[in-house]
């Protein structure tokens, strides 16, 4: 090892969906925020994590383990952290883990299982670097992410909790651990050893072959069936390969597609940005903003009078945006998205056919055109030859309420 002095310490930035969910929680949630940031809160937040290693756990000794701790206070270092280290052994708890305690200002990590006995000296530094990850993410930016771990954790196991705070606090824990393991690779400068000692810990297995993990790419392997495990040994590979947009992709396979019976919170930020962004391109036209157009409008999003100021600035981007979605999404959020349309499409009467031709040439443009008009003949109790004729005039009905302005005032 380099000399402590040499050491150049390296601060690892959080992944994206970590700091969308600290804004967010910041943003909708201030007063949770602030007194899960309360000194009240963190007084008996160390006071039971305490009393926990007092009952739970029994310390290694620092004589008996001089070699580790040594390697230990090394990889604080590197990691940029001034903190004292202290390992311990749960008591009565069979399977492998590694977990820490965190108390401001100091590392406790607890070994489960056979964990000092199964990984090697390789793997052991990869567990430590991993876990004084988590150190590091709570000790630094003002403790903000985690007061957002108190507040999730809190949120998701309160007795009114919806599935979206179950699912945020869920991706969150995963995020953070996607984030940890990239600090044990730091630490290690060893791919091979932090994914074999990712998967032992999470399979059980005692012998793991890194370099097949890494072979088989995104086709996964039978000796690696633990989705989440999977999950992270792609992620390691990912960050140390320097692929390009690597937080995109990995943030792609830990979410997944958007759902709507599995939202969580920033999924639900996101719906709501898209269903503002499909109703300012779908009423655009000054001829389809009657006043019964944006009285609906202003029930879904107070004050609406018509498309954001920029709107049309940013409307590549947004259209990209709502194509991938919907594209990738399932097939109950392209529904939302069609009887959203809908909502508009009948908002006003006297705007006669051309809301529905919109609506139709809107859907075509975004590759959900037969739904839209399936849903559309359905609920306006539309012939199928009515559906078809309006099709295929949809343009010219466009082109005749653009020239006449639509309705007067």
């Amino acid at each position: 090892m380099e000399a402590d002095q040499a050491i150049q310490p390296v601060r690892i930035d959080p992944l994206p969906y970590q700091k969308a969910v600290v804004e967010y929680l910041k943003r909708e949630e201030p007063e949770l925020w602030q007194w899960f940031s309360s000194n009240k809160v963190r007084k008996e937040y160390t006071d039971a994590v305490r009393m926990d290693l007092l009952k739970s756990t029994y310390r290694l000794d620092r004589e008996a383990y001089e070699k580790f701790y040594a390697s230990a206070e090394h990889a604080a270092r590197l990691l940029g952290l001034d903190v004292p280290v202290t390992f311990y052994q749960a008591q009565n708890q069979a399977q492998m883990n590694a977990g820490v305690a965190f108390i401001p200002g100091e590392a406790h990590i607890t070994f489960s299982g056979s964990v000092l006995q199964t990984l090697n000296e390789s793997e052991l530094f990869a567990v430590v670097g991993h876990e004084l990850g988590h150190v590091a993410l709570w000790e630094n930016w003002d403790n903000d992410y985690l007061i957002a771990d108190q507040v999730l954790s809190a949120m998701s196991v309160d007795p009114s909790a919806a599935e979206v705070h179950t699912t945020a606090a869920r991706l969150n824990a995963l995020f953070m651990e996607v984030y940890c393991d990239r600090c044990a690779l730091t630490v290690t400068d060893d791919p091979a050893a932090t994914i074999s000692m990712l998967v032992k810990i999470e399979t059980g297995l005692k012998d793991v072959s890194a370099e097949e993990i890494f072979a088989k790419g995104d086709s996964g392997t039978p000796r690696l069936t633990h989705p989440e495990c999977y999950i992270r040994a792609r992620a390691i590979d990912l960050w140390r390969a320097g692929a390009k947009d690597a937080d995109r992709i990995i943030e792609r396979m830990v979410r997944g597609p958007l759902a709507l019976d599995t939202l969580d919170l920033i999924g639900q930020q996101e719906v709501a940005r898209m269903s503002r962004t499909v109703v300012d391109e779908l009423i655009s036209p000054d001829w389809f903003r009657s006043d019964a157009v944006l009285a609906h409008a202003r029930t879904l999003f107070e004050d609406y009078n018509g498309p954001k100021p920029g709107t049309n600035g940013n409307a590549q981007a947004e259209s990209h945006d709502l194509e991938a979605v919907l594209r990738d999404c399932d097939t109950q959020l392209r529904d939302y998205f069609c009887y959203l349309i809908l909502d508009f499409v009948a908002a006003d009467r006297d705007l006669e056919d051309a809301p529905r031709a919109a609506g139709l040439m809107f859907s075509e443009k975004y590759s959900f055109a037969d739904r839209f008009g399936e849903i559309m003949a359905k609920e306006l109790g539309l012939r199928k030859k009515q559906l078809e004729t309006l099709k295929q005039q949809a343009k010219a009905i466009i082109d005749k309420a653009e020239q006449s302005g639509g309705i007067d005032d």
